[in-house]
């Protein structure tokens, strides 16, 4: 017996890591793949696939997975991750996987700080991923086992036969292609109602190609050592395992709240599990988003989604003191994203935060002072308070600093969506307070103006109004009902937003956008009337001189022609 003990200990040694305690949750097997999502890849033709699986509670790579400053394209990690994917026309379906291509990425143990529970963190580059068509992917972990003392062969083992075949499929970059997004937030998948069954079956449908969640998720997906989170992302894997679902931080991502919070250590605001269940601990998922947009964190990104570009900003820096290391570097990245946006391409932009910029609930700070704090920026004194006195590119004024509706206005932002506040509501197009009101209350024409959706009512109790509707209020529920946002870009002068209700899919509001080509006249980042109708004259002047010298051409040699006695 000890000297099979001790062979079996150095079977495992050589094997790159130990097994011992017990598993998390007894729902899955030790690599059994959970958590399934799909994601946009590095670059516009690629995607990526990731999943969750379980290790035992002191499972470990043996070798130690680089940092992201380290990492220089090679897989340190003794685990893989492998995906069998294609086209059922190519012969890859759950039939028969004959026709299926095999693509292999990483795997790396994440071992959580608080209380240093490990899973293994997967994710698969596909290149080439057709975009707009559906797919059929399957995906297992393998280990890179020793086979000899010294190491010098080594052979790949699966830990679990391949998962059952999935069906997925990314938005269409064709030009023309229209893809519909879903916008929600604030979703505890515990509550009922929520929206994470309505999202899977307008998912399987076809009808909706994106899902965006601006903040809250799971209530809190690092509790009890990151159970709440593995139950949350397994149960709304319903959804982004057939299309892209994209996470964004609100309030209940911060991560360990139970601690001091010392901002000197930024203890209690590391977002860890957010940041690791994002990408950042396997180099991928919405890691990609972020470098594709010039971002140096998860925290804030952006995407084009066929005539729509999507901007992810982070506001609790705006209201947690702890937070605000980050308000200068997200504001100016946001300035140089909106700048680049290509109106031609994608004709309408949406900003997405968690927190509201102009809401009604009752007189707490919630829609006031913190509302306001957004909108119009952190006080100065508050911002140097916390050790930087720097604006950086922001036009610092008024005492305040990083203000995001400056941005909405300059670059003519569409639509805010947030949540935060637990109930919906519409406003008119609005600016430092101001509406611009419309007598046809869904029907906004020609707006020179930012509209704000609140909407952080996808699955949890509601937040009742106890105070009137403001000015710039276009639409408030007070039934309160649990739903979800529907955005539908089909050309450039024409946009729709509908709130859609969970349990049966009825529409509670809608908004019509409506543009005509005079609508960027007044764009100060823009030259593009002005361009055009420079054009115009030029182009008409060509055609002005083409035919004159048509004309004198002609009358040249009807003149040449003409007999002399005539």
């Amino acid at each position: 017996v000890l000297v099979l003990g001790l062979m079996m200990t150095g079977w495992i040694v050589a094997n790159a890591f130990h097994y011992s305690g017990t598993l998390l949750h007894s729902k899955y097997t030790v690599g059994e793949a959970e958590q399934i999502a799909l994601s946009f890849g590095p670059d516009i033709s690629s995607c990526s696939i990731y999943w969750v699986s379980q290790v035992e509670s002191t499972m470990k790579s043996a070798i130690p997975f680089p940092s992201l400053e380290e990492r220089d394209g090679g897989n340190a990690s003794s685990f893989f991750a492998q995906v069998l994917f294609g086209r059922e026309e190519e012969g890859c379906s759950p039939d028969t996987s004959e026709g299926c291509t095999l693509h292999s990425g990483y795997a790396n143990v994440w071992t959580e700080s608080r209380c240093g529970t490990p899973r293994l963190l997967h994710n698969v580059v596909i290149p080439n991923c057709p975009m707009g068509k559906s797919f059929y992917y399957s995906v297992r972990t393998a280990e890179l086992r020793n086979t000899t003392a010294d190491g010098e062969t080594a052979s790949l083992v699966p830990l679990v036969d391949f998962s059952p075949f999935r069906k997925g499929r990314l938005p269409s970059t064709h030009p023309d292609a229209a893809p519909v997004l879903a916008l929600v937030a604030d979703l505890d998948h515990t509550h009922s109602p929520n929206c994470i069954a309505a999202l899977t079956a307008v998912a399987a449908a076809g009808e909706i190609d994106m899902v965006l969640h601006a903040g809250d998720t799971a209530y809190d997906m690092d509790d009890s050592c990151n159970l709440v989170g593995d139950e949350y992302f397994e149960e709304s894997s319903s959804i982004s395992e057939q299309i892209p679902y994209l996470w964004g931080v609100g309030d209940h991502e911060g991560g360990r709240k139970d601690l001091s919070g010392d901002c000197s250590l930024r203890v209690g605001y590391d977002y860890e599990t957010y940041r690791m269940r994002m990408g950042e601990g396997v180099w991928g998922r919405q890691l990609y988003l972020s470098q594709r947009s010039l971002s140096p964190t998860t925290f804030y990104f952006s995407i084009n989604v066929g005539l729509i570009h999507i901007a992810y900003v982070n506001t609790n820096p705006y209201i947690l003191g702890c937070h605000s290391w980050m308000l200068q570097s997200q504001y100016d990245w946001l300035s140089r994203d909106l700048a680049s946006v290509n109106r031609t391409a994608t004709p309408w932009v949406i900003v997405a935060g968690h927190r509201a910029m102009y809401c009604t609930k009752s007189m707490d700070a919630e829609c006031t002072t913190e509302a306001d704090s957004i909108r119009y920026g952190v006080e100065r004194g508050q911002y140097e308070s916390y050790g930087s006195s720097q604006c950086g590119e922001n036009e610092c004024g008024a005492g305040r600093m990083f203000g995001l509706e400056h941005l909405l206005k300059k670059f003519n932002v569409d639509m805010y969506f947030s949540g935060h506040t637990h109930h919906y509501e519409r406003s008119f197009p609005v600016n430092e307070g101001e509406p611009q009101k419309y007598v046809e209350l869904h029907k906004y024409v020609n707006p020179k103006n930012t509209f704000h959706i609140v909407g952080g009512i996808a699955g949890v109790d509601p937040d009742e109004f106890t105070v009137g509707p403001a000015d710039w209020t276009s639409f408030r529920d007070k039934a309160y009902n649990v739903l979800w946002g529907k955005v539908t870009a089909s050309n450039a002068s024409y946009f729709r937003f509908e709130a859609v209700a969970a349990e049966d899919g009825s529409i509670i509001d809608y908004v019509e956008v409506y543009r005509d080509d005079e609508y960027f006249d007044e764009d100060p980042s823009l030259m593009r009337s002005f361009i055009y109708m420079l054009s115009g004259i030029v182009g008409a002047l060509l055609v002005i001189l083409i035919i004159g010298g048509v004309l004198v051409m002609l009358f040249s040699r009807r003149k040449k022609e003409t007999p002399e006695y005539l």
